[in-house]
């Protein structure tokens, strides 16, 4: 019993995991969240810049499909499946700033990449 205890809370901890990070986005510059995970992630971004961001989705079938456009000080939660990647873009003249917090499949890549 006490093992099927520390199993399950062990579970409900893993569960509730969430990774939250601050992060800059130069101007041309897209962070590129996912793309090899094996599950699914739901990311909350909040738009602390003074720029408007866009928000897009790249699919395992390599579709990209737009999410949302967050003004500054808007906030937008985006579900992606597995093997997805979310594009964060800053398509403005000066440096974006955004809170994200990612729940789920949190064992994702990071990086950034030039805005196409």
């Amino acid at each position: 019993m006490r093992f099927q205890l520390i199993a399950l809370a062990l579970a409900l901890s893993l569960s509730g995991c969430a990774i939250t990070s601050g992060l800059t986005i130069e101007p041309g510059e897209t962070f590129v969240l996912g793309g090899d995970q094996r599950g699914a992630f739901t990311v909350e971004l909040l738009n602390t810049g003074s720029v408007e961001i866009e928000v897009a989705e790249v699919t395992v079938a390599e579709d990209t499909l737009r999410v949302a456009r967050l003004a500054p000080g808007e906030v937008a939660r985006a579900h992606f499946g597995a093997r997805s990647a979310a594009l964060i873009i800053n398509r403005g003249d000066v440096d974006v700033t955004v809170r994200a917090t990612i729940r789920g499949d949190t064992n994702v890549g990071m990086g950034y990449a030039q805005t196409r």
